[in-house]
């Protein structure tokens, strides 16, 4: 993953204070300047910038005198040469020029070419710092970025793994976790779950004689109803076909049977028509299930409801059946189921 380097302006990093003298001004006058102003140096005019004068000029100048030269000027002291860059070039050509030149310094231009400042080799270090700080803010920002997109993507991904495309409710997959994790909360709390178990009456007859197109469809509003009737915190699942599972936590065989005849009301109440059903409309079937704690086993719960929903069929459809963990054929309901 690459970043692009950060473009840094000189108008960014130049000194606007620029302190100049005339070349007229003795050599004491000069010093003196840059020692009260505690700046390293000065821009020497002559109408036009002619040249710098730093502190080390003026060190080197002690050496000269000790050598026997005479200086009369700041002309004759000038040891920088004027070289310009616009405020609008970027850092990296003032570096080139600095080095390029051996120059610690350059005079910055305007739009209108005006003096307007100063840029000198530690400005242009702070630059460079500051780029390369700006360049590993931006590569966090990017890594931070696409790995939220990522995240996104994958969490997306994972979402149609467990999603039915065409009725937007959860899968079998989907379905085979919620079960495992309903056990498992219902073990560790002792608190019952139900099952219920749901087919479209007379579905293939409907499919035959409408076309597949509107079968759908059907499928579709059924499952959107059943969503829409069961509480929060169930739960519903395509179990195949024209079949759905549906978990309540929390929920015992009386309120699961309640839930379940509302699930059925909800769906009669459609008026969705189906000529060939005794009913005149299309309808559902639904067994009822509950999870036995002092002997757990989904696959049987889920085998219970099946067991119930045929009872439903057999019994005229559009109804409710249970599977009554009070009544006395529960060993053989559990013997069917297995």
């Amino acid at each position: 993953m690459g970043s692009d380097p950060v473009k840094i302006l000189v108008r960014d990093f130049m000194s606007t204070s620029v302190s100049t003298v005339p070349i007229r001004t003795s050599l004491i006058e000069a010093a003196q300047h840059l020692l009260d102003s505690s700046i390293s140096c000065l821009l020497v005019v002559d109408k036009k910038p002619v040249g710098f004068i730093t502190d080390r000029d003026f060190t080197r100048m002690v050496s000269r005198l000790d050598n026997g030269e005479r200086l009369v000027n700041l002309g004759e002291l000038i040891s920088s040469d004027i070289i310009y860059i616009s405020q609008s070039s970027e850092t990296q050509d003032a570096l080139n020029l600095m080095t390029s030149n051996r120059l610690r310094r350059l005079l910055v231009l305007d739009e209108a070419n005006e003096v307007c400042g100063i840029i000198t080799q530690s400005d242009v270090l702070r630059a460079h710092n500051y780029s390369v700080e700006a360049q590993k803010a931006e590569l966090e920002r990017r890594v931070v970025e696409r790995t939220v997109d990522l995240e996104n993507a994958i969490s997306k991904l994972e979402q149609l793994t467990l999603v039915d495309p065409l009725l937007n409710i959860g899968n079998r997959r989907a379905m085979d976790l919620a079960l495992q994790g309903v056990l498992n909360r219902a073990l560790r709390y002792n608190r019952p779950y139900c099952i219920l178990l749901i087919d479209i009456d007379n579905f293939k007859t409907y499919n035959d004689h409408y076309g597949h197109q509107k079968g759908d469809e059907i499928l579709i509003k059924v499952a959107s109803k059943i969503s829409k009737t069961i509480r929060n915190t169930d739960s519903v699942y395509r179990y195949g076909g024209e079949e759905f599972l549906v978990i309540l936590p929390e929920t015992e065989t009386a309120g699961g049977s309640i839930a379940a005849e509302h699930i059925r009301l909800a769906i009669a109440e459609l008026k969705i028509e189906h000529i060939l059903s005794s009913y005149g409309i299309v309808t559902i079937s639904i067994g009822v299930a509950e999870e036995l704690l002092g002997s757990p086993n989904q696959t049987h719960t889920v085998k219970l409801a099946d067991s119930a929903l045929y009872r439903a069929k057999d019994n005229g459809r559009n109804r409710v059946e249970k599977i009554d963990r009070s009544a006395g054929n529960l060993d053989d309901e559990y013997r069917k189921a297995g």
